[in-house]
C-alpha cells in the first residue's frame, strides 16, 4: 500500500470511527461487566502533543483494548492539567510581567482570566491527534482541573486531610523560584539539578573578647552565598571538632586543625594553640553587616551538624535561608517558631524595606554578571571592612526552578503542609504490593523516595490555581471549607450562586461566625495537588462533592450515606453506586487504579501525589 493511500485508509477509518460514533458504542456494551480502572496523567494542552506523549498514549490504549475484549467495563476519561505555573509562566511571557506586583496591578482576576484563555488552546488538536493514531479515549466527558466540579473535590480532599489533622500551617526552608514567586515542592527541587561554577569566599570575622586567648583574634568562615550574610544571625561550631588558633603573616585565626591546609594552603602558618569547640561556644563577634536589629549579641553557638570535612569548621547561619540553620536557632533558643525572622529578599529576589539603602537590588546577577547585584555589593563591603580573606572558584550541583531554568534560593516561607513523615512505613508497605513494571523502578527509585518523604508543602503564593479553602480571623481561629455549597451557607449567599471558585471571584468572601469575621488566606494550592486528586474528581465526571451531596454527608467519623443510592466503602478500594434518575445505575470503582502508565519522572511527581 503506497503512504498515500495508507494515509487515506487511517483518515476513512478515523472518520467512520467518529461519524458512527464506535468508541462510546464499545463503551456501552460493556457497561455491566466488572471494571477496570485506570488513571490517565493529564497533560498540560498548550502546546501539540509529543513523541513522549504519544508513545505513552500507545502504551495505554493497548492495554485498554485488551482488557475490554477480554470482557471488562474499561472507563477512559481524557483529562488536563489547567492550573499552576506552567501556565502564568506563559501567560506573564506573553504579557511582559516580571514580579508579582505587576501581576497584582494587572489585576488578578484580568491575569487569571488571560490564563484561562490559554489553557486549551490546543485541545481540539489533541482530540485530533489521538484519534488519528488510533488512541480511544473520552474527550467529550473530560476534565479538567480549573472546572467548578474538579475544585470542588479538591476543596473536599483538603478539608478532608485537614479535619484528620494532616494540614498544617508552619515556617520551613523551602527551595524557592524568585522568577516565579512561589515555593516548590521537594520533588519538584529533584526535577532540575544543573552542574554550576561559583565563587566561594573566606571571610574573617573578628572576635570581640577582650580578656582571653582570642583577643585580637579573627574567625574564619567560608560561604558560597555571599548575600545572604546580612541575614547573619550567629556562628556554629562542633563541639566534638578540634580547632586551632593559629597566627599566619602577622594576624591571628581560628579554624579546624584538619582544614588548615586547605584554607592557607601554601601560606606560613604558626599554631598558637588547640581546642575543642565548646571553648568557642559563647563568644561574641562582630557580625559583617549590621542591619539585622533581631540580634542584640552575635554569638557562636554549638550544632552537631557542622563538619570538619570542608569550608573551615565554622558555619555562618542564617535561619531564613538554610534548614539546619533555622533549626540551630530554635536549639539555642536564638529564635522560636513564632518568631518574627529578618528577611531582606521580597517574592522576586529583590530586596525589600529591611534595608532601605539596597532596596530594589536584585539578589544575583547569573546571566548577566556585569550588572550589580546583592552578591557583588556584598564583596565590596567586605573588601572595605577588611573582613575578606580570600576567593574560590568551584564546580557543584545546584537546583534550577523546572520552569522557568533559573537558580532556585532557599527562603523561609510560611507555608500550609500535608504531614507524610509520619506515614513513610505505611508507604513503603502500599508500595511493595504495586505490580511495578520494571520491578525495579518500585523496589529502588520508588521506595527510596518514599522512606525519604518529607512533608508536602502545598501551598503557594500564586494565583491562577485552586485557592486554599481556609478562611482565618484576626485572632486565628480557622474555618476549612469542604465545598462551593458549604461556602454559600456560611456566608450566607444565594444557593448556586458561586460559578467559578478561582480567587477573584472568592477572596473578597467574608464569612461572620459568633460575632467574628473570618477572610480567606491568599495562598493556592500546588497544582500536584489537583492532579493527584483526580480519582475522587472523575467519578460520573463531576466531582466528588456533587455527588456526596446528593447521596451522603460528611461526619466526624467519615463519610455516611443513605440507603436510597446505597454506596458503600471498603477498607482497600473505594466503589461508590450511583443512581441517576430512577432506573440507570452506574457503579465506579475509585480506589485502586487497575493499570497506570507515565514516564520515569512521574514516579517524583504524579505517582507520588496521588
Amino acid at each position: 500500500m503506497s503512504e498515500e493511500n495508507r494515509y487515506n485508509f487511517e483518515e476513512k477509518v478515523y472518520e467512520y470511527w467518529k461519524l458512527n460514533d464506535i468508541f462510546s458504542k464499545s463503551i456501552d456494551l460493556n457497561k455491566s461487566k466488572p471494571q477496570y480502572t485506570f488513571y490517565d496523567g493529564p497533560p498540560f494542552m498548550t502546546g501539540l502533543p509529543h513523541y513522549g506523549h504519544i508513545l505513552a498514549g500507545l502504551i495505554k490504549d493497548s492495554v485498554l483494548r485488551y482488557n475490554h475484549n477480554k470482557g471488562m467495563n474499561v472507563p477512559r476519561f481524557a483529562g488536563a492539567d489547567t492550573h499552576g505555573l506552567p501556565i502564568e509562566y506563559e501567560i506573564e511571557k506573553e504579557l511582559g510581567i516580571k514580579t508579582t506586583q505587576q501581576v497584582e496591578d494587572y489585576g488578578i482576576g484580568n491575569y487569571n482570566e488571560a490564563c484561562r484563555g490559554i489553557v486549551m488552546k490546543y485541545a481540539k488538536e489533541w482530540e485530533e491527534q489521538m484519534g488519528r493514531i488510533g488512541r480511544w479515549i473520552d474527550f467529550k466527558n473530560d476534565y479538567k482541573t480549573m472546572d467548578k466540579s474538579f475544585m470542588n473535590s479538591v476543596w473536599w480532599v483538603f478539608s478532608t486531610l485537614y479535619k484528620k489533622g494532616r494540614v498544617y500551617e508552619g515556617v520551613k526552608i523551602m527551595g524557592y523560584s524568585t522568577t516565579c514567586g512561589t515555593p516548590l515542592s521537594n520533588f519538584e527541587i529533584q526535577q532540575n539539578y544543573q552542574e554550576v561554577q561559583d565563587d566561594s569566599l573566606f571571610i574573617k570575622l573578628p572576635i570581640k573578647s577582650e580578656n582571653n586567648k582570642f583577643k585580637n583574634s579573627y574567625i574564619l568562615i567560608l560561604k558560597t552565598t555571599p548575600w545572604t550574610l546580612l541575614s547573619n544571625y550567629s556562628l556554629c561550631v562542633n563541639n566534638s571538632i578540634d580547632y586551632v588558633l593559629l597566627e599566619s603573616e602577622g594576624i591571628n585565626y581560628i579554624c579546624s586543625e584538619k582544614l588548615i591546609e586547605n584554607i592557607f594552603l601554601k601560606k606560613p602558618t604558626v599554631i598558637l594553640d588547640k581546642f575543642k569547640g565548646n571553648e568557642l561556644i559563647g563568644l561574641e563577634y562582630t557580625p559583617p553587616f549590621n542591619f539585622n536589629n533581631y540580634v542584640d549579641k552575635f554569638k557562636i553557638i554549638q550544632g552537631d551538624f557542622v563538619t570538619d570535612s570542608d569550608g573551615t569548621g565554622i558555619v555562618h547561619i542564617a535561619p531564613t535561608h538554610g534548614t539546619d540553620d533555622y533549626q540551630v536557632c530554635l536549639d539555642n533558643n536564638l529564635i522560636n517558631k513564632e518568631s518574627k525572622l529578618f528577611v531582606t529578599l521580597d517574592n522576586n529576589g529583590f530586596v525589600n524595606d529591611s534595608i532601605p539603602e539596597l532596596k530594589g537590588t536584585f539578589y544575583k546577577n547569573y546571566q548577566d554578571k556585569s550588572k550589580q547585584d546583592l552578591n557583588t555589593w556584598v564583596i565590596i563591603e567586605l573588601k572595605k571592612n577588611q573582613y575578606y580573606y580570600d576567593k574560590r572558584s568551584f564546580k557543584h550541583n545546584y537546583p534550577f526552578c523546572w520552569r522557568s531554568d533559573t537558580p532556585l534560593i532557599y527562603k523561609a516561607v510560611n507555608s500550609w503542609f500535608v504531614k507524610v513523615e509520619d506515614m513513610r512505613d505505611r508507604l513503603t508497605q502500599l508500595n511493595s504490593s504495586i505490580n511495578w513494571v520494571p520491578k525495579t523502578v518500585g523496589e529502588g527509585r520508588f521506595h527510596n523516595w518514599l522512606a525519604n518523604a518529607k512533608d508536602w508543602g502545598i501551598s503557594r503564593n500564586r494565583y491562577w490555581g485552586t485557592p486554599i479553602p481556609i478562611w482565618k480571623s484576626s485572632d486565628g481561629d480557622i474555618i476549612c471549607i469542604s465545598s462551593s455549597y458549604e461556602l454559600e451557607e456560611l456566608a450566607g449567599l444565594e444557593s448556586n450562586s458561586l460559578t467559578d471558585l478561582h480567587r477573584h471571584n472568592i477572596d473578597d468572601i467574608k464569612i461572620i461566625k459568633d460575632g467574628k469575621e473570618y477572610k480567606r488566606i491568599d495562598a493556592v494550592l500546588d497544582c500536584w495537588f489537583e492532579s493527584g486528586s483526580m480519582p475522587y474528581a472523575t467519578i460520573n465526571k463531576v466531582g466528588i462533592v456533587e455527588i456526596l451531596k446528593n447521596c451522603c454527608y460528611l461526619s466526624d467519623s467519615g463519610i455516611k450515606f443513605d440507603e436510597k443510592s446505597n454506596p458503600y466503602v471498603q477498607t482497600d478500594n473505594i466503589i461508590l453506586d450511583l443512581t441517576s434518575g430512577k432506573e440507570t445505575r452506574e457503579t465506579f470503582q475509585i480506589l485502586p487504579a487497575d493499570f497506570i502508565a507515565e514516564g520515569l519522572d512521574q514516579t517524583r511527581g504524579w505517582f507520588y501525589t496521588l
